[in-house]
């Protein structure tokens, strides 16, 4: 055997004590962090992953407390790492670590670790939505928004668009930001973190914002004439439409509309005809006939689309500025086929009252009311409301003063005879054998109203109210003279039988005497003015049957006071007996 030179054989001992410390450490590390490895500065040698987690997992708490100072150009301000976003990221840490020394068997590392040490630095990551509060916070103390391209109209008889230039603007940039925390996420405390500022330059380019110059320049270059297919037309001239051109970014462009609210007005006020109101279906009465009268649809232009039509022809001239306007067609609420649907064919019942017509102003109240209750359709389910109907009784509305019961007396008020309205309308209901759902009786026995049958009505507390509880629509009719008000309600008949008896009067209390001292008359003479009369009770009994099946039974009470005796007594000088507007006394 020959001999082995002396460098050849120190290079074999070497390698030989290499490839032995790299076996030895191989098993020793196996699934374990290498020797000699630490993350800022704490040691994790030897540590399998959850062990290295939990030591890692101390030390990150406390550095999660450790304040900072973040600085964006001349603003800063003092938080701590958690307040900042900054998150150690254990988990992400401890993998670093274990991939040490095990990129193959080469890995200048591993021997690294055993010799020197290997030192591996905090995986952090940023929480985004904290970080974009704290880059907002900064950037109102130091930044500067960029300001975009915009139009100036200026009105007049000759309307002028100028471009108003967009501006720069400064903000911390974000991703430099979420780079320079994750960098110090493990600094020492008080350490500082400069965040870059970065120019914010507008979205809208130059070419862009000329071009939406161009375009509103055109729009008021000249008038725009406006059409719809039933062959109106109207001209818009330039100082209509100035004051609706409006400019917004949208994509990186200048765009130009106009006011779609005040587009409509100004069509509205110049083109009327291109709008029609939708009628609702209704009913016509003839004798004992009555038929539907079809609804009407309206029609509203589009405002929306009117406007991008007229910023289509700002490039056009002359007889090409012409724009049909969009239209749309609007229901009615009620149609011809629901109207049909709800069986409004025939008179389900009808009933008259009568009255004086020497007093005009009650006279004329009860025709208003009368009017504002004619043509009343109540649906289905629906409950009808003689006040809701005819609204306060008001002199606004034409209502005149007349005689009104008031605390068991007649005196002068506002809307006197609208009580005549209510007791006709109270009795048409009890014979449709409808519900009553509400009904007070006068504080007075009136005699020429059915006895026990009367309604009064005050606004907004007294009313008379009853529900359509039919599968068909009721509609409501009024005619009147200066003597007679009737009321008619149509539908369709279920066979209701309606069956109405009233008791005899019954409770009967005396009227008290009033005198009123009157110096016209001589005195010791009396004159009575109102002979009064006994106040009563009477119950008024209703039965609504149906098929043979009773379906409704209720009883009416009313509770009538005394009329006063009302006698005037003389307080002047004796002169003998006489008459004086009344029966005299004594």
């Amino acid at each position: 055997m020959r001999d082995v030179p002396g460098p050849l054989l120190a290079i074999g001992i070497v390698l030989g004590l290499a490839a032995g410390l790299v076996g030895a450490d191989g098993a020793v590390a196996a699934g374990r962090v290498r020797h000699g490895v630490t993350v800022a500065g704490v040691d994790l040698s030897g540590l399998t992953p959850s062990a290295a987690a939990v030591r890692l997992q101390a030390v990150a708490g406390a550095i999660g407390t450790r304040r900072t100072e973040v600085r964006a150009g001349a603003a800063s301000v003092a938080l701590t790492r958690a307040q900042a976003g900054v998150e150690l990221d254990v988990q992400g840490t401890v993998a670093a670590a274990l991939a040490v020394g095990r990129r193959g068997p080469l890995d200048g590392r591993r021997l690294l670790a055993w010799t020197q040490g290997v030192d591996v630095p905090w995986r952090a990551r940023v929480d985004p939505a904290v970080l974009s509060r704290l880059l907002a916070r900064l950037d109102r103390r130091t930044g500067r928004p960029s300001r975009e391209p915009t139009l100036r109209v200026r009105g007049g008889a000759s309307p002028t668009v100028d471009l108003v230039a967009g501006r720069p603007g400064l903000a911390v940039d974000p991703a430099a930001a979420r780079t320079a925390l994750t960098a110090a996420a493990a600094a020492p405390a008080g350490a500082r973190v400069d965040l870059p500022l970065t120019e914010r330059r507008p979205s809208i380019g130059p070419q862009a914002a000329t071009a939406a110059l161009a375009q509103a320049r055109g729009l008021l270059r000249e008038p725009v004439t406006v059409t719809v297919p039933s062959g109106g037309r109207a001209r818009l001239a330039p100082a209509e439409l100035a004051p609706l051109v409006e400019s917004e970014e949208a994509g990186g462009k200048l765009v130009v509309g106009l006011d779609e609210q005040g587009l409509d007005r100004l069509l509205r006020r110049t083109a009327p005809f291109a709008y029609t109101t939708a009628r609702d279906a209704g009913f016509r009465t003839a004798g004992s006939r009555i038929e539907v009268v079809p609804a009407v649809v309206g029609t509203v232009v589009q405002a929306r689309r009117a406007a991008a039509g007229l910023l289509a022809v700002a490039a056009r001239s002359g007889p090409d500025r012409e724009v049909a306007l969009p239209l749309a067609p609007t229901q009615p609420r009620l149609t011809t086929a629901r109207a049909r649907a709800l069986g409004v064919r025939e008179v389900l019942s009808t009933f008259t009252t009568s009255f004086s017509a020497a007093d005009a102003p009650r006279v004329h109240n009860i025709g208003l009311i009368a009017a504002s209750v004619n043509h009343r359709l109540v649906l289905p389910g629906e409950v009808f409301s003689m006040n809701a109907a005819t609204g306060e009784r008001t002199a606004a509305k034409g209502y005149r003063t007349a005689h009104v019961i008031v605390n068991g007396e007649l005196v002068d008020g506002l809307g006197g005879g609208v009580c005549q309205a209510g007791t006709t309308m109270f009795n048409t209901v009890l014979e449709a054998g409808l519900p009553v759902l509400e009904r007070r009786n006068h504080s007075l026995h009136i005699s020429h109203y059915p006895l026990g049958r009367d309604a009064t009505l005050n606004w907004p507390d007294t009313d008379l109210k009853f529900r359509n509880d039919s599968p068909y629509g009721i509609y409501v009719t009024s005619s009147w003279t200066t003597s007679s008000l009737t009321f008619t309600l149509w539908s369709t008949s279920r066979g209701d039988k309606v069956s109405l008896s009233t008791s005899p009067a019954r409770n009967f209390r005396s009227p008290t005497t009033r005198f009123e001292d009157d110096p016209s008359l001589p005195k010791g003479t009396e004159v009575v003015d109102e002979q009064g009369s006994s106040g009563f009770d009477v119950t008024v009994f209703r039965t609504v049957t149906r098929d043979g099946r009773v379906v409704r039974r209720e009883q009416f009470v009313s509770n009538y006071v005394p009329w006063p005796r009302i006698v005037r007594r003389g307080t002047g000088k004796p002169a003998g007996t006489g008459t004086r507007g009344g029966a005299v006394l004594g």
